[in-house]
């Protein structure tokens, strides 16, 4: 275990390096806090910045809140609520979507889909159906790595294939009193409807509260 552990910390820090010194590189971080309902409801709120580039300018902000409702075990459906200020605009977000997690000793699997509806003033609402599959396995209490894919398709856009794509490597550390620190390593490629895509590589902190 120690040395599975020793692995993936060395991997980590071989991700960062290479991101560093990237040409374009974005740095997240978020705090997020959940409580929960009567009745299976669960409310979630995460507050995130992100910055970009070798100086890390400001990109943007945003506040969400999210209220799932458990089907069943394993399953559940939520509607998040997203406001996101920019340098020089403000957008704003709803989606609604379902996820289903399959469990496999100490590995698990996850598919989530979102329908999303974006607007930003005096430009065109941009509806997008994201999918996203999920794994993740549990090396002790403590640590679980994880691995995802995603792919986004415009849904009022002339493109057939999708239109960008992000895979995220990373290690959920739980901690005591219930919160949790995440720390992920992300490519994403957007536009691929275009000539020149646009590549970013992304690190992320997460903090959770509880």
């Amino acid at each position: 275990m120690l040395n599975n552990l020793i692995k993936i910390i060395w991997f980590t820090f071989f991700l960062i390096s290479q991101i560093l010194i990237a040409d374009e590189f974005e740095l997240r971080n978020s705090v997020s806090y959940k409580i929960k309902l009567p009745n299976y409801l669960r409310l979630d709120f995460e507050q995130s910045i992100r910055s970009r580039g070798e100086n890390l300018l400001f990109r943007q902000t945003f506040s969400e809140v999210s209220l799932s409702y458990e089907l069943f075990d394993n399953m559940k459906i939520f509607i998040p609520l997203r406001y996101a200020i920019f340098k020089d605009k403000v957008k704003t977000r709803a989606s609604f979507g379902g996820s289903y997690k399959v469990k496999v000793k100490d590995l698990s699997f996850r598919y989530k889909t979102r329908y999303q509806f974006g607007v930003e003033e005096q430009k065109d609402s941009k509806q997008v159906l994201r999918n996203k599959f999920y794994a993740y396995y549990k090396v002790n209490k403590r640590y679980k790595p994880f691995l995802s894919y995603e792919i986004f398709n415009p849904i009022d856009s002339k493109v057939e294939i999708i239109n960008e794509y992000r895979v995220t490597s990373g290690l959920d550390i739980g901690l005591r009193g219930k919160k949790s620190i995440k720390i992920y390593f992300q490519y994403k490629v957007e536009d691929l409807e275009k000539k020149d895509i646009d590549e970013m590589n992304v690190i992320g902190f997460s903090y959770s509260l509880n």
